[in-house]
């Protein structure tokens, strides 16, 4: 029986990673959605989203703050206002208020998977280098089958030969008596072929 290679999978980069392979980075609107060990002053949160303010900036004439994402929906219409007390906005009128951002980015959060047996805590600044590694983490499936709730650490598992993800490459059933065919689990699990009863030569 003649050998099929069968497509081509990340199982194996996966594996031989040591499972490391980073979540993508994603494009955030709103503030930190995180549990602070400590109580958050009112001023560092954003009246919009009502979260910790992200990247945040401030008004000159009356001293308000907002995520940057928050507010340049307002600062795009003609005519804007300061969503707080009225008065008149414009991007001249807003700065980037980069202590505001040192002191928040220094301020000690839990991982997001605390409650998940991950014990970490650290400055907001290194929250996303820890969840790049955090093996609780949720990630997405390295052979792309569609699950993105996966462990970091339950990964190696879910690509094995034993696993279950359906887009593993894995040998036939019949490899214990000299099938050489190798494929996705989904299309082995439902292989029909029978075992040869013939001579063997």
């Amino acid at each position: 029986m003649a050998t099929e290679r069968g497509p081509p999978s990340q199982s194996t980069a996966y594996l031989a990673s040591g499972g490391n392979f980073s979540t993508a980075p994603r494009p955030f609107i709103g503030g930190y959605d995180v549990e602070f060990v400590s109580a958050i002053p009112p001023d560092y949160i954003c009246p919009i989203c009502q979260l910790v303010c992200r990247d945040p900036v401030q008004t000159t004439e009356c001293g308000h703050r907002f995520c940057e994402s928050c507010l340049e929906p307002i600062l795009r219409k003609n005519g804007s206002f300061c969503p707080l007390d009225r008065r008149a906005l414009t991007r001249e009128k807003v700065y980037a208020d980069r202590a505001c951002k040192r002191t928040i980015n220094s301020l000690e959060v839990k991982c997001q998977n605390y409650g998940s047996e991950c014990e970490w805590s650290g400055e907001l600044a290194n929250l996303p280098t820890h969840l790049d590694v955090c093996k609780h983490s949720p990630i997405s499936c390295v052979n792309k089958c569609g699950r993105t709730d996966i462990p970091r650490d339950q990964m190696s598992s879910h690509v094995d030969v034993d696993g279950d993800c359906p887009l593993a490459i894995v040998p036939c059933k019949y490899c214990d008596i000299g099938c050489k065919f190798k494929g996705f689990r989904m299309r082995t699990r439902g292989e029909t072929r029978k075992p040869w009863s013939g001579p063997v030569t």
